[in-house]
């Protein structure tokens, strides 16, 4: 696990909360995060993680997406794209 990246789609309570568990176990390098919104990328800046605010940036990168957003913003579009990229 600790050699895996994972992205985590959505910085609020979910994904926050799901970063700091993760975090524990494989710390902050292997973790980066997407959220569109600017306060919430913020936040995660601050605490050190990398940050994008497109997924079309985080897919490549990751091995690993855990969804941590509402279904308004993940639609059958990304994860056709999630699909495509990472798995």
């Amino acid at each position: 696990l600790s050699r895996l990246k994972i992205g985590i789609i959505g910085y609020g309570h979910m994904g926050a909360a799901v970063a700091k568990e993760l975090f524990k176990r494989i710390g902050q390098k292997n973790i980066i995060i997407c959220d569109i919104n600017d306060n919430h990328l913020n936040k995660a800046r601050h605490l050190g993680y990398k940050c994008y605010a497109e997924m079309v940036t985080l897919i490549p990168e990751v091995d690993i997406i855990i969804a941590a957003a509402s279904t308004q913003i993940l639609g059958p579009a990304e994860f056709n794209q999630m699909r495509n990229g990472a798995l």
